[in-house]
């Protein structure tokens, strides 16, 4: 399982074993794993299918749930709004009209502005440094919300959250491409980005709803999760590892597997020079900016839903701690459709996009059905409410498409940021859509759910067509080839003007 080498002098020119030149040494600046394979290639050269799965099995077991925790307690913070709301922060803090939506949608306009410095910094700094910084601080921001008095404290303490919230989930996406060969990606980026916060957040809620203080509930609410996110930062600081390279769970040996069992996916793992080349090529595929029509329209129901929630599960005639409770299974919902999406392209392959379309339906009906179903059937309106949240099913899967199809680190840097801006955008707009004048029928939030899911639906079959297309064309011009010779040029950061895109 050795691979090609690179053979280089300082001031040289360096010609890959395929016979690409890129350059002299001082100037190409190689990517962090191509450096680590070609310094260790005749110590570590070649390795079983049984080893490969055993570095496999402990990066599992030790980054997913790390993953998983870090994404899971940032959505319990901000997703505390909605329950915040039914426990009397309004009351509290004198919110009318429109301010309760506005404070919801202005977490994403900082989210959006965040997204030039995360990705940026992203680029240029340890990402589990970077990651560990950006979730203490807020977890801060947080804690911080406890001593609103008003709306406009509230606005300011949340669109500062957005922007520390814009640099965990891109970290956490760049870390699954340089942990995961790209099959691997959809089903572990399901897994880490699973939505069970609702679950967590209902417990807590509920037991918080119940315990009498003299500090008001919404307040203790936030003070608890902020508080033990503050301590999670930490842990990220001292356990998380910037790339395999610096991973103190593996052996030397271990290192060079997971590099190494890695490098099909053509992606590398760090570059950090920013090359103005891949971000024009980002910027001019059309793949591109299909993801992001798909990711804008889709997140309308994740915007409504998450300042909102409360407040239509309480309409259909439930009390508050019934209804904390009844908002437990929204989490379940979501993580199981993203699983049921990604979990096939573990052995099926280009299947997720075919999937993301039948699964998007889900929300379409059910937003139809809470809108026309009479008041008096509760249950099939709660459980048409359930079924807006399958909308998360193709999510995951819409970024790792991107992430797997996109070579070149400041090209993903690029893409990443590009679809993050998406999901700022559609969180901004789809609040506002939930007017407090229609509450509880919300007729022009649904309706925004509705118009949003047909066109994220319609987005995914372009995308489909699109690749279609684009294989075709390099078929034609290089030949029909599924899995390409790699080489360490592979991991030299460039782009993948010449891979076939996979769906």
């Amino acid at each position: 399982m050795s691979g090609g080498e690179i053979h280089m002098k300082a001031g040289e020119d360096i010609e890959t074993t395929s016979g690409h030149q890129i350059g002299t040494a001082d100037e190409a600046r190689l990517d962090a794993a191509a450096n680590f394979l070609a310094l260790h290639e005749h110590e570590h050269g070649s390795y079983s299918d049984a080893e490969a799965r055993s570095v496999l099995r402990k990066v599992d077991w030790i980054m997913l749930p790390m993953m998983f925790v870090t994404s899971t307690i940032c959505a319990l913070d901000k997703n505390l709004l909605s329950n915040a709301a039914l426990y009397g922060m309004k009351q509290s803090t004198h919110l009318v009209g429109q301010q309760y939506s506005w404070i919801g949608s202005i977490l994403y306009i900082g989210f959006a502005i965040g997204e030039v410095p995360a990705q940026y910094l992203i680029l240029k700094l340890p990402v589990a440094k970077l990651l560990a910084a950006t979730t203490i601080c807020f977890a801060v921001l947080t804690v911080l919300m406890s001593a609103c008095q008003n709306a406009g404290s509230l606005m300011a303490v949340r669109f500062l959250m957005g922007i520390f919230e814009a640099f965990i989930v891109p970290c956490l996406y760049i870390v699954t491409a340089m942990w995961w060969r790209r099959p691997e990606q959809p089903i572990r980026l399901a897994l880490w980005y699973s939505q069970l916060a609702s679950i967590f957040t209902g417990f807590i809620s509920y037991g918080i709803g119940r315990t009498q203080t003299t500090i008001d509930s919404w307040r203790l609410l936030f003070i608890v999760l902020g508080g033990f996110t503050f301590l999670w930062g930490f842990c990220i600081l001292a356990w998380f590892p910037d790339s395999p390279l610096t991973a103190r769970f593996l052996t030397d040996r271990q290192k060079y597997i997971a590099v190494h069992r890695t490098r099909d996916n053509k992606t590398g793992l760090e570059n950090k020079v920013f090359k103005s080349y891949q971000v024009q090529e980002a910027l001019s595929d059309l793949r591109t900016w299909t993801l992001f029509v798909y990711v804008l329209t889709c997140v309308f129901a994740n915007g409504g839903l998450t300042v909102f929630s409360a407040q239509i599960v309480s309409s259909l005639g439930f009390d508050r701690l019934q209804t904390v409770l009844l908002g437990m299974p929204t989490g379940v919902m979501m993580s199981v459709s993203a699983v049921l999406v990604a979990w096939p392209s573990l052995r099926f392959e280009n299947v997720r996009i075919k999937l993301s379309v039948i699964f998007s339906l889900s929300p379409l009906i059910g937003t139809l059905c809470i809108k026309y179903l009479p008041e008096s059937n509760v249950i099939g309106r709660l459980l048409s409410y359930y079924f807006i949240y399958v909308y998360y099913a193709a999510f995951p899967a819409a970024f790792s498409l991107a992430m797997a199809n996109t070579s070149g680190h400041t090209k993903k840097v690029t893409v990443n940021g590009i679809l993050m801006v998406a999901y700022c955008i559609g969180d901004i707009i789809a609040p506002q859509f939930f007017i407090e004048s229609e509450a509880p029928g919300y007729r022009t939030g649904y309706d925004a759910l509705i118009a949003g899911s047909t066109i994220a639906i319609a987005a995914l079959i372009m995308y489909e067509i699109v690749v279609r297309i684009e294989n075709r064309k390099r078929d034609a011009s290089f030949g029909k080839v599924e899995t390409m010779e790699v080489d360490y040029d592979d991991l030299l950061d460039l782009t993948d003007s010449k891979r076939r895109i996979s769906g």
